[in-house]
């Protein structure tokens, strides 16, 4: 599973299609668990996913992890991206013993 990490402007080559001098690109963590930069168009045609719901989940992946650094519970970050976004979240538990996941959609997911 392909899982959206970020978006940013610390790279410029798209790992997916070889395309230099982009502005931005997604972090992608792909099966294996490697992390690799895709350009926004792959990224979205990877995660199946039009350009401008990338960048809204990207924005859901964001504001999760700002609201985990700033020390709120799982489940209030679910409400909270739920009221501001409204697609589906949830505390992923399919994984005893690590840390809760906070799952947005079928793409990105934030540790606690």
């Amino acid at each position: 599973m392909k899982t959206l990490i970020e978006i940013n402007d610390e790279h410029d080559t798209c790992e997916c299609c070889g395309k230099t001098g982009l502005k931005r690109v997604a972090w992608i963590r792909i099966e294996d668990g490697t992390v690799v930069p895709f350009g926004v168009c792959c990224a979205a045609s990877v995660l199946g996913v039009s350009k401008a719901g990338l960048s809204t989940k990207a924005r859901a992946v964001a504001l999760a992890k700002k609201w985990r650094d700033a020390g709120h519970p799982a489940g209030v970050i679910v409400k909270g991206l739920w009221n501001q976004f409204g697609f589906p979240v949830a505390v992923d538990e399919s994984a005893p013993g690590r840390p809760e996941t906070i799952r947005i959609g079928s793409f990105g997911r934030v540790e606690m």
